[in-house]
């Protein structure tokens, strides 16, 4: 059902549904399935301050160099998630209650799902992936760093995603100018700012239109149930009198298909499904093939496997065998 294709207006792999229309296939970076093979692909370095971010106390990076050129380039690893939203709070402020003391935990945030009918279609399969290949690279971390890992149960249905709001003016850092729509939160920021809270980043938002090009657009855009990319990074922070916490930030926010859009997909792939499991009574020559289009080191191939075969749910693993998650090679 899912393949990765390389849009060329992004400049970055980006994880599409075979409905859109995107039928580029390129060899691509993808995570490796299996834990043990992590190492050959990201690293992490302890680092003493990100200037945008005074709690990030480690970064992830990609290994090996630009191409055309043999010095090692560092880039910070970021992985394209796909999913269907289940809760949201992406406006400037996030879930700031305008109280000053809520500044520091101010975020704005992303919960995506499998879909209402992921159990029926292979969705629910191809989201745990995602959820086991980001379990993996975050006991990866926890390891090289040598900091307790508290594995998070892929059987939950959703995955959650960060970015804080507000930080701490220290420096040369300062508020972001508010751009044409984020006027209406000047008033509210005031009170934040003469605390010493500021908004040096917030989460860009896009959408793709009907002929694949990509348009800037807001929060107002997204609505529970629609199909999205979130972009993230592994968030390494500290507290005082804190270990350090592995979780995910969220880096950008792209809308693939509206609710509307997606409900007659899903409702379509329910009654696919349900053909399908009718099916099961008749011969064998007569049965519908079921199978989902899988993707391996960039080649495009169609499983005559049941679609729950394609995944295991053992995180040493590795996880599934077929990954709907990319590594950004921008």
């Amino acid at each position: 059902m899912a393949v990765f294709t390389n849009d060329e207006n992004l400049s970055s792999v980006l994880l599409w549904d075979a409905a859109l229309c995107q039928n580029d296939k390129k060899e691509m970076r993808m995570l490796p399935f299996k834990y043990t093979d992590l190492a050959e692909q990201i690293y992490v370095n302890r680092v003493a301050r990100v200037n945008s971010d005074p709690l990030r106390t480690g970064i992830l990076y990609f290994k090996g160099a630009e191409e055309g050129n043999t010095a090692t380039v560092k880039r910070e690893a970021t992985f394209h998630v796909r999913g269907f939203v289940s809760s949201f709070k992406l406006e400037l402020t996030g879930n700031w209650n305008h109280n000053i003391p809520g500044c520091a935990k101010a975020v704005q945030y992303l919960s995506i799902g499998p879909g209402q009918h992921g159990g029926s279609d292979g969705n629910a399969v191809a989201f745990r992936t995602q959820q086991t290949g980001l379990e993996n690279v975050r006991k990866y971390i926890c390891r090289k760093l040598g900091l307790p890992f508290d594995y998070h149960d892929t059987a939950n249905k959703t995955l959650y995603f960060s970015h804080r709001v507000f930080t701490k003016k220290e420096g040369d850092l300062a508020q972001m100018p508010l751009i044409e729509g984020d006027q209406i939160y000047a008033d509210t920021l005031v009170k934040a700012n003469q605390k010493g809270w500021i908004i040096c980043s917030a989460v860009p938002i896009s959408r793709i239109a009907v002929d694949g090009s990509v348009h800037a657009s807001d929060h107002s855009v997204i609505e529970k149930g629609d199909f999205v990319e979130a972009v993230v990074f592994a968030d390494i922070t500290s507290q005082q009198r804190e270990s350090a916490r592995v979780r995910f930030g969220l880096k950008s926010v792209v809308l693939l298909k509206s609710m509307g859009d997606t409900n007659g997909q899903e409702e379509a792939a329910s009654n696919e499904h349900r053909d399908s499991s009718d099916a099961q009574t008749e011969p064998p020559s007569k049965r519908r093939r079921s199978g989902i289009q899988t993707v391996d080191a960039g080649k495009t191939t169609d499983t005559d496997q049941p679609i729950a075969s394609t995944s295991s749910a053992d995180p040493e693993a590795g996880g599934a065998s077929e990954s709907m998650m990319a590594l950004d090679r921008e």
